[in-house]
C-alpha cells in the first residue's frame, strides 16, 4: 500500500513506524510544513508544504497558535493535487485540530483516502461527554480510525471510545548487553536545552551525589537552535565550570540523529529529567539498546518502563525523588538487573514487528 504521513514536522518518533512499513514494502511518503536540525531523513526525504499567503496572514494576525506553525496549513488546490496524486491509500494524519490536519483530512476524505488520525493523548483516560461526542463526530465525518500510542492508566472505569486504538511506538531492538567498564556507572540524557527539560536540576543532583560517590558519569546531548535553547546551554556550562565537573559531565550539542545510536550502546542508564513531555522516545530508543530509563511520573512513555524492573518513574519536578531514583542506579548489580528485564521487554513491546502487526490489524 501507499502511506503518507501528514505532520508539522518529520519528528524522530516516527521513523521506527515508517521503517516498519517500508521493510514490509510498502510505500512512504511524509508531508510536513518545516524541518528540524536534528531530524533522521535516512529512510524517507519529507516533502515540505510551506504556508500558504492566506495561511501566513492569520499567523501574522493572531499569531502560530502553538509550537510548529499550528495554524500553518499549505495553498488547499495544491495541496489537494499533491495528494492525489501521490496515489495513496491511507493516510495517517498527526493532532486532526491543526490546520495543516484538517485541511489533509478535507482532501483524503474527498478522494476516498482511508484517514488514521495520530494523536498523543492517553488511551486510558476520563473522557469528558463533550469529548466523546467530538471524538465521535470527527470519526464520523471523515470515516476514520484514532491511534495513540501512549496507553494511560488502565482503569474499569474509563470508557474508551469505539474506534480508538493503542498503537506502540517502535524503536530499534538490539541483543547487545554492554558490560559495565570499570564498575562506573555511565548515564546518558538527551533532550533540547529547553528549560523544562530540567537540565539544570539533574547537573544539581549530579553534583550531590558526586560529594559522596566517584563511580558514575554523566552524557548530556542537547539541540542548541535558538535563543532559548543557546541561554539554557550557557546556563548549564557555566554551572558545570563553577563546580568543577567537567571531568564528570561531558556535554554534546546538535548530535545528527543517525549517530545517536552509539551514545546508546557506550552507556548504561538512560535519564529524561523533563517536566511534562507527552511522549518522549528517547527512553524507548535507550530501551532498544538494552538501558534502563528513568523518567518523571508525566511523560507519556512512562507507561513503556515497568517501574524498579526496566527503569525508574520519579516524581515530576522533584530534585529529592530525580536524585533517589539516580542513586538507586549507582549500585552496579541493580543496573544489571535492570538490563537484563530492558531487553526481554523492549523487543515484546517496543519492536517493528509488534507496532507492525498492530498497526496492521487496525486497517
Amino acid at each position: 500500500m501507499k502511506f503518507v504521513f501528514l505532520a508539522p514536522r518529520f519528528h524522530t518518533n516516527q521513523t521506527g513506524w515508517v521503517g516498519a512499513l517500508l521493510e514490509h514494502d510498502h510505500e512512504v511518503e511524509f508531508n510536513v510544513l518545516l524541518k528540524a536540525y536534528t531530524e533522521n531523513y535516512s529512510l524517507v526525504e519529507p516533502t515540505v508544504f510551506s504556508p500558504c499567503k492566506v495561511s501566513t496572514i492569520i499567523m501574522n494576525l493572531f499569531g502560530e497558535g502553538g509550537v510548529n506553525l499550528h495554524r500553518g496549513f499549505p495553498n488547499p488546490i495544491y495541496y489537494f493535487k499533491s495528494l492525489r496524486k501521490s496515489g495513496a491509500n491511507v493516510i495517517v494524519i498527526r493532532d486532526i485540530d491543526r490546520w495543516f490536519s484538517f485541511l489533509g483530512a478535507i482532501c483524503a476524505r474527498t478522494l476516498r483516502v482511508k484517514i488514521i488520525i495520530y494523536s498523543q493523548i492517553p488511551l486510558y483516560r476520563k473522557y469528558s461527554l463533550k469529548g466523546k461526542l467530538l471524538i465521535y463526530a470527527t470519526l464520523r465525518i471523515f470515516n476514520a480510525k484514532w491511534i495513540t500510542p501512549v496507553l494511560g492508566d488502565k482503569s474499569e472505569e474509563y470508557s474508551v471510545p469505539k474506534n480508538i486504538f493503542y498503537v506502540p511506538f517502535a524503536v530499534e531492538t538490539s541483543d547487545y548487553l554492554k558490560e559495565i567498564s570499570n564498575s562506573s556507572i555511565r548515564f546518558l540524557s538527551i533532550g533540547k536545552f529547553e528549560k523544562r527539560k530540567n537540565h539544570l536540576m539533574l547537573l544539581k543532583v549530579i553534583k550531590k551525589l558526586a560529594s559522596t560517590k566517584n563511580n558514575f558519569s554523566l552524557t548530556i546531548i542537547g539541540e542548541v537552535s535558538n535563543k532559548e535553547h543557546l541561554y539554557n546551554f550557557e546556563e548549564c556550562q557555566q554551572f558545570i565550570k563553577e563546580n568543577n565537573m567537567e571531568a564528570l559531565v561531558k556535554v554534546y550539542t546538535n548530535v545528527p540523529n543517525e549517530k545517536i545510536k552509539q551514545f546508546y550502546l557506550d552507556h548504561d542508564v538512560f535519564i529524561l529529567p523533563a517536566t511534562k513531555e507527552p511522549a518522549a522516545i528517547s527512553p524507548l530508543e535507550a530501551m532498544g539498546f538494552g538501558l534502563p530509563a528513568i523518567c518523571s511520573n508525566t511523560n507519556g512513555t512512562r507507561f513503556y518502563i515497568e517501574n524498579n524492573t526496566t527503569g525508574i518513574i520519579f516524581e515530576d519536578n522533584s530534585y529529592k525523588s530525580l536524585k533517589r531514583a539516580i542513586n538507586s542506579l549507582l549500585d552496579e548489580s541493580e543496573v544489571h538487573r535492570m538490563k537484563e528485564n530492558v531487553r526481554v521487554v523492549a523487543k515484546k513491546n517496543m519492536s517493528k514487528s509488534n507496532f507492525y502487526n498492530t498497526f496492521i490489524d487496525i486497517l
